[in-house]
C-alpha cells in the first residue's frame, strides 16, 4: 500500500502513464466542472462566467496490462 501510493504520487509529478512488466500506472489529468448556479446567475456578465469553472486533482490508476 505505501509502495502503491509512492507510485501514484511519482506519476502525478511526472505527469504521464508509466508501463512496467505486469502492471501500468495510468495518470488521469483532473476533470473540469463546473457550479451551475454560479454560471446561471454569471451568464448574463459574460467576463465572469471563467469564475465558475473548478479544475480537479488528478489521479492515477494500477492496471494489469495485457
Amino acid at each position: 500500500a505505501q509502495y502503491t501510493e509512492s507510485v501514484k504520487q511519482d506519476v502525478i509529478a511526472n505527469g504521464e502513464t508509466v508501463n512496467g512488466d505486469y502492471l501500468q500506472a495510468v495518470f488521469v489529468k483532473g476533470r473540469t466542472s463546473w457550479d451551475s448556479k454560479k454560471l446561471e446567475g454569471l451568464a448574463i456578465v459574460i467576463p465572469q462566467v471563467l469564475e465558475a469553472r473548478k479544475i480537479g486533482e488528478p489521479s492515477v490508476s494500477i492496471r494489469k496490462r495485457g
